[in-house]
This record gives C-alpha cells, sequence and structure tokens, in this order.
C-alpha cells in the first residue's frame, strides 16, 4: 500500500493507481479498517468522476465499501451509502463473475428493500428465485419476496412464494 500511496502522492489524476489503491484499502483481510474502507469509496468515487468505468471486481467492491460505511455510520448514516451501493450492485451485477453470485443478487435486493424500491427488490427476489433455486436459504428469499408482494397487492404471486416456503 506504501509504493502506491507514494505513487499516487506523485501523481494524484493516475486512475489506474488510485482504483488499485482503493481496491488495497477496501479488503478487511489486509486491515481494511472502516476509515479505510471509507477511503476506498471515496477512491473509487473520484475515479468514476474522471470516466473510470470499471470491471466487476471494481463494482463489487465500490458497492460492498458504500453499503460497510453506511453500516458503520450507525444512526447517522448518510442515504448517499446505501443509493450509491445500491447503483454499484446494479454495475456490478453486469459482469459474468457477480451476476452468476447468488450473494451479489441478494445483497441488491436488500439494498432496494432498504432504499424503499420495492418494485425493484420484488424483481430482485424473483431473479434470485428463479435463477437460483438451490440456493441455501431459497425459503427466507421467497417469504421475503412474498412480503414484499403482499405489499405491493399482488396476492396470487406472494401466495405462490409463500407456497414454496412450505415445500
Amino acid at each position: 500500500r506504501d509504493h502506491i500511496k507514494t505513487d499516487l502522492i506523485a501523481d494524484p489524476h493516475n486512475v489506474g493507481k488510485m482504483v488499485k489503491m482503493g481496491l488495497l484499502c477496501s479488503q478487511t483481510n489486509q486491515g481494511g479498517t472502516v476509515n479505510m474502507v471509507r477511503c476506498a469509496a471515496v477512491l473509487f468515487q473520484i475515479a468514476i468522476d474522471k470516466g473510470y468505468s470499471g470491471d466487476g471486481k471494481f463494482w463489487k467492491s465500490y458497492a460492498e465499501c458504500h453499503m460497510r460505511t453506511w453500516l458503520a455510520e450507525g444512526i447517522s448514516a448518510e442515504r448517499l451509502h446505501l443509493e450509491k451501493s445500491c447503483d454499484g450492485y446494479e454495475e456490478a451485477l453486469k459482469f459474468l463473475e457477480n451476476a452468476t453470485n447468488v450473494e451479489v443478487w441478494v445483497q441488491s435486493a436488500v439494498l432496494s428493500q432498504l432504499l424503499g424500491r420495492t418494485e425493484r427488490a420484488a424483481q430482485t427476489l424473483n431473479t434470485i428465485i428463479k435463477s437460483f433455486p438451490h440456493y441455501h436459504d431459497i425459503a427466507r428469499i421467497s417469504l421475503q419476496a412474498a412480503m414484499i408482494l403482499s405489499h405491493l397487492h399482488r396476492y396470487e404471486q406472494a401466495l405462490k412464494h409463500l407456497q414454496h416456503c412450505i415445500d
């Protein structure tokens, strides 16, 4: 990290180094504290603002950093972190390595629900149910989908998901 930090200080407009530093700061197994994760989110945002389009790993890390920042801030957390995280997961799901990862879909659904985007959450949960029928927590996903569909007054669909929970 120190080497990249030195390079980034020498050339603060180097987007590649900025992203690399953000990825290093975002890794919890590398001692990623809350402040480092917040720093990674800022570095990622600057890279995006400079036109960086990113790959699947980048967008997943971007989304995770904003989610972890929001979680760490407790009651004073800014909604902006949820919105950035949700946007990040939507971008991440455009890449095959994330589109085949059920946990990325689950996080996307949770964020949509937290933001009150119930229609989007329902669609995402439905995708999980159809695409990952053997997911270890599929009953919880079906129950969550049933509750959201009930909230949307789509009772027949909600009932189907409830029956899926029982089966």
